[in-house]
């Protein structure tokens, strides 16, 4: 019997406090996504199969606003190069709370 190694796991990380600077559909299926820290950095990241589903719309119609995304890091080797990625596979963009009455 052939023993296999065990398959990679897969850490996901949810940043919180980002800000959505970007986001396009890419290969009719993709979106890819910018979102910036409280500190400024931005981050290059992509939600596969995300275009016309819901994580694809969150992604695409809250420019500007707070999100919170969770995903894995990933080094993008494309064009012969290799960056750090963040590969998306859930946002939620925070409840901003009751109204104050005065």
């Amino acid at each position: 019997m052939v023993s296999l190694p065990p398959p990679p796991v897969l850490q996901v990380i949810a940043p919180p406090d980002y800000q959505r600077v970007y986001a396009e559909e890419v290969a009719n299926a993709h979106v890819r996504v910018r979102p910036k820290a409280g500190d400024g950095a931005v981050v290059n990241g992509i939600a596969f199969r995300a275009a016309g589903q819901k994580l694809g719309h969150a992604l695409k119609d809250n420019r500007g606003q707070p999100i919170h995304v969770a995903g894995s890091l990933a080094i993008d080797r494309r064009q012969g190069s290799e960056r750090a990625q963040l590969r998306v596979i859930d946002v939620a963009v925070p409840d901003p709370g009751p109204a104050h009455i005065r």
